[in-house]
């Protein structure tokens, strides 16, 4: 039988390739380290109660400006953020400190997406005999 030694990933072995792809991952990465540096400023600018409804933050360049979206567990919770966009916009470029942030948004995770699903199949409830129609 053929040891795992033996097995290449291109010119590396196995081994080596898994730690070149864990150290990749690690403090070392410039997209690792920028991500660290967006969640510690959010958790700085995030009240406590919108830090428990928020997960996956996103910052990136399109159309020539930074733009960042913030995800939620709960649809309501990125309505009530989106009516406070421009507050959280301001904030989050002052701890951020590296430029403007020219759009912010909010939305709910797909995840939560998938829980709140609507059903094609519908039942109505049963009629309550002691109500009455009010006549038009």
């Amino acid at each position: 039988m053929e040891r795992e030694s033996n097995r290449r990933v291109g010119s590396l072995g196995i081994g080596e390739a898994l730690a070149k792809a864990i150290g990749d991952l690690g403090a070392d990465n410039p997209t690792v380290r920028r991500g660290a540096r967006i969640r510690h400023a959010w958790e700085q600018v995030a009240e406590e109660t919108v830090l428990k409804h928020t997960d996956n933050i996103f910052v990136f360049k399109e159309d020539g400006m930074t733009k960042m979206v913030v995800y939620t567990d709960l649809p309501i919770w990125a309505a009530e953020l989106n009516a406070q966009r421009e507050r959280y916009r301001i904030l989050m470029e002052r701890a951020l400190g590296s430029g403007p942030i020219h759009q912010i948004s909010f939305k709910a995770s797909s995840r939560t997406a998938r829980r709140f699903k609507f059903t094609k199949t519908f039942t109505a409830p049963a009629k309550d005999p002691a109500v009455t129609p009010v006549p038009a």
